[in-house]
């Protein structure tokens, strides 16, 4: 049997698409208890499309949005009664040819752990499984400010002239290359729902982290904690904990629907500092890497 749908590509969202969108996502949620929170990017440059709709006779049946971060992920949903219908693999070409378009050769498909044909589908269409992470939610109520036994570090906003710096300790603590960060620190610099802090110890930078704030104001919005890094030489001492929480302390008063962080399933460490900073796991994503 065949089937017929339309593939519809676009920077970002109209109104009717944002309703049609979330209207989707609850139907799977509903039908498979998926937490399925799909945080969209705001237009970045003409004929950039982050958003790719499959539509059969009018109606929203597949969706699929990219968020660039050193590697472009993509994450989707398909009408749980429009599965095996080749919605998903129209979607998944869509996405490569997107990808190819910024000269990239890859991508990373992501897909919820609890989700029943995710995996499945990353295998068939020749993912190989990268790494799994956890989502974390603050709850407010767990929350507890921390400041550190000796001397603090003093936290400041970092702009375009902090890059240099920024680099570095994403080189150091993370082990990305330097060319790398540099394209996408740059970037994240000039956008409106960005923002880096910088963790200062007498004027040297100690530690970094990235806050994204997705949705548009005074709609609920989600920020989520990013790129959060100290240097080796300054580890253990604290100084994460005490840029980690006065960062969530300042979100806490700015009406935010929710202040996630994610953070790789076998990073133990990190997945203790930030439960004892009041975050709890709400999902586990898996992640598959896809040629383009």
């Amino acid at each position: 049997m065949k089937y017929t749908h339309s593939i519809v590509k676009a920077p970002a969202p109209t109104p009717q698409q944002d309703l049609e969108v979330e209207q989707l996502a609850q139907i799977c949620r509903e039908r498979e208890g998926l937490e399925l929170s799909l945080d969209r990017e705001p237009v970045r440059r003409v004929g950039e499309n982050n958003q790719l709709f499959c539509y059969e006779n009018g109606v929203l049946i597949g969706f699929v949005c990219l968020v660039s971060y050193t590697d472009i992920e993509a994450m989707g949903m398909v009408h749980p009664d429009h599965r095996r219908k080749g919605v998903g693999r129209a979607l998944l070409e869509g996405v490569k040819a997107e990808c190819r378009l910024r000269g990239r050769s890859k991508f990373l498909l992501v897909c919820e752990a609890a989700a029943p044909d995710g995996a499945g589908f990353a295998r068939a269409v020749a993912g190989m499984y990268r790494f799994s992470e956890y989502r974390m939610e603050l709850n407010p109520v767990l929350f507890m400010p921390y400041t550190p036994p000796k001397e603090s570090a003093v936290l400041e906003r970092a702009g375009i002239e902090d890059l240099d710096r920024l680099v570095s300790i994403q080189a150091a603590a993370f082990g990305d290359t330097e060319e790398e960060s540099r394209k996408s620190f740059t970037r994240w610099l000039q956008e409106p729902n960005q923002r880096f802090t910088l963790g200062l110890l007498n004027g040297e930078a100690a530690g970094m982290l990235r806050v994204a704030t997705f949705g548009t104001p005074p709609d609920a919005r989600v920020a989520y904690i990013c790129s959060f890094g100290v240097l080796p030489a300054y580890q253990g001492r604290g100084y994460g904990r005490q840029i980690l929480s006065e960062t969530v302390g300042a979100l806490l008063t700015e009406g935010l629907e929710a202040i996630r962080i994610e953070v790789n399933v076998a990073n133990r460490n990190a997945l203790s500092l930030y439960k004892s900073c009041g975050f709890e796991e709400i999902s586990e994503y898996q992640y598959y890497e896809v040629m383009a």
